[in-house]
């Protein structure tokens, strides 16, 4: 499929060129009108499940109340329903991304339907049309799409099996801010095998889907590149589970280099709005930051204790713990949230 010719791909799409453009500038200027008339606020805490009403088949259930309750409800429509929309690769959460990290528009980069190149049409997982990536998967090393940093499942999944399915408000919150912005940051991807996001919460009992420890696996990455020993034993390897995604990856993070052509974990943390997930280095006085000194530490524990006991058991195993990752994950997303939304906002509308 990758030697497909401009004719060939359209007619595998089903689209020309010319429809599919029209398409996505259609959706674009729709995004853009929803996003520009609100608060950093409102837009940092919507919940991107309901942009699914749009393009409902009748079945209404996205006015439940209960957080979780409505989580499960999507996940289970998109499942029976075949809607095949999630919120990490809507065109609203691709336009964002084009709008304030940069580096995805590198080589050109615009929004593009999401396509497959393991399946005989691309638009195989995407028949409605309600996915989208960034970059042209035929032509670059590999496209951006969304990711979900801090998936609900798994953990609250844990909680209700320890402490029965009245979950604390924490909890719930959690559900609620899953599928907002603040959740959603660009990863790369180029084939089914070849990706960022799968492997971390496929089968992968070392990550188990925690950002915490993905974080910290691209952390020792740029340790390792400047020559310093990581305190963990986590690679990037652990995450995507083999050669040619780790290879990828690798060529994702050398965008990140500071003005003397050093690999810059400060730079990827900068131009990733990662900050609320990461240590901030305490400056000692007198200190040279003028000469890019690192500002930014390790990655952030979702609980105490996470980095050192992840490869025995990767839960939280006390409520104690529960509650710590809920606490901190939620003030993560909303804190970051809403600053991507307000460089949103001096973007369009400036």
């Amino acid at each position: 499929m990758e030697n497909v010719t401009v004719n060939e791909k359209s007619v595998a799409l089903e689209l020309s060129k010319e429809e599919s453009d029209k398409y996505i500038e259609e959706n674009i200027i729709r995004t853009y009108e929803k996003l520009k008339n609100h608060t950093a606020v409102e837009l940092a805490l919507y919940d991107s499940k309901l942009d699914v009403k749009a393009v409902e088949t009748g079945k209404s259930i996205y006015d439940i109340e209960n957080p979780y309750e409505r989580f499960l409800a999507y996940r289970n429509d998109n499942s029976l329903l075949g809607i095949s929309f999630e919120g990490d690769v809507s065109i609203r959460t691709m336009y964002i991304f084009t709008q304030i990290f940069p580096y995805v528009r590198n080589e050109g980069r615009e929004i593009e339907l999401y396509k497959s190149l393991s399946s005989e049409n691309p638009l195989d997982h995407n028949k409605l049309k309600l996915k989208f990536e960034i970059g042209d998967a035929y032509s670059h090393d590999f496209v951006y799409r969304g990711d979900t940093m801090n998936s609900c499942a798994g953990t609250v999944n844990a909680y209700i099996r320890r402490y029965g399915k009245k979950l604390p408000d924490v909890a719930l919150e959690f559900a609620a801010l899953t599928h907002t912005i603040g959740n959603y940051t660009p990863v790369p991807y180029k084939k089914r095998g070849v990706e960022f996001n799968s492997p971390r919460g496929f089968n992968n009992l070392k990550i188990n889907d925690y950002w915490d420890l993905t974080l910290l696996s691209i952390y020792n990455w740029f340790l390792e590149k400047n020559g310093k020993i990581p305190k963990y034993n986590l690679r990037l390897i652990d995450v995507v589970k083999n050669t040619e995604s780790a290879q990828m990856v690798e060529k994702w993070l050398e965008n990140f280099k500071d003005e003397k052509g050093k690999y810059s974990w400060d730079k990827f943390v900068r131009d990733n709005f990662m900050e609320e997930f990461v240590v901030l280095v305490e400056l000692v006085e007198g200190s040279k930051n003028a000469e890019n000194e690192e500002i930014f530490g390790m990655p952030k524990e979702l609980w105490d204790g996470h980095f050192d006991g992840f490869q025995d058991y990767n839960r939280p195993s006390t409520e104690e713990e529960f509650t710590q990752f809920f606490i901190r994950v939620n003030e993560a997303i909303k804190t970051r949230g809403i600053r991507m939304c307000e460089r949103l906002l001096a973007e369009i509308n400036n």
